[in-house]
């Protein structure tokens, strides 16, 4: 189903995706000169000052801009079209409901960055500060469950808030908190289905890998088109969202406020 909706609409995306990367290429490479001045004049404290806010900054612009290429993909799902001016949809709907949507990820991300940084601390301070052999292996048996559980998480959060863009498409006026947590609670129980389906990607995947990332420019439309199938599917047939209209991204009659006044947390 997603290769056949995307059939005749591949240009637009690929192009969108091509100039979105040239995009942020041009916006990181003074930050990359700046880096490496900073490197050689010792001046790293004082790059630094200047490149983590700049590449915050740019980050975000990015989650913007490839949501706008998400926006061309789920129209396509739906019958229409993909516009390019999309490309730029999340500049002109709201784009603080997306950046707040990504906080609020981050926000569940927190435990397993913890963990992480926290098994990474003691494996290197048993590394500098003891020699015997049972402490080393300790501290990598902690690094090593931690990673584990640092994966685990991310893997699991990541199911569950991927349902996040589609909803703020079909819903605009959605508060980000509210996005988050109708993605996570139509995820439910959902969750290895979805897994299953970006599973079956996986022999395409390492065909991106082998052509140097080129090919991912045709596959990953497609994933996001499998992803905006199923979130359709579970929409349509989860009971959480039995009696919510679902409305169509770009029109606020009757998607803007019927979504998240219905009794959907309970």
């Amino acid at each position: 189903m997603a290769g056949e909706s995307l059939a005749g609409n591949y240009g637009v995306v690929i192009g969108a995706s091509i100039i979105c990367t040239i995009v942020m290429n041009m916006l990181t490479a003074p930050l990359s000169i700046i880096s490496g001045i900073g490197n050689l004049t010792g001046m790293v404290v004082a790059g630094s000052i200047i490149t983590v806010p700049a590449s915050l900054v740019i980050s975000l612009v990015s989650v913007l801009f490839n949501t706008g290429v998400d926006k061309m993909v789920f129209d396509v799902t739906k019958g229409e079209r993909a516009e390019f001016g999309n490309l730029f949809y999340c500049f002109t709907h709201d784009p603080l409901t997306v950046v707040c949507s990504c906080l609020w990820i981050l926000l569940y991300l927190l435990p397993a960055l913890a963990a992480m940084l926290a098994g990474a601390g003691i494996f290197a301070a048993l590394v500098i500060f003891t020699k015997s052999d049972t402490a080393l292996l300790a501290g990598t048996a902690i690094l090593l469950i931690t990673t584990l559980f640092y994966i685990v998480w991310v893997a699991v959060i990541g199911l569950s808030v991927s349902m996040t863009c589609f909803l703020y498409f079909d819903n605009p006026g959605m508060k980000a908190g509210d996005l988050v947590r109708s993605s996570m609670q139509m995820m439910k129980g959902r969750k290895l289905r979805l897994f299953k389906l970006y599973l079956s990607y996986a022999g395409f995947l390492i065909l991106g890998i082998l052509s140097c990332g080129l090919a991912f420019l045709w596959i990953s439309p497609n994933i996001t088109a499998a992803a905006a199938y199923f979130y359709q599917d579970i929409y349509a047939s989860s009971p959480e969202t039995s009696g919510i209209s679902q409305g169509t991204a770009g029109d606020p009659v009757g998607s803007e406020n019927t979504y998240y006044q219905q009794d959907y947390w309970n």
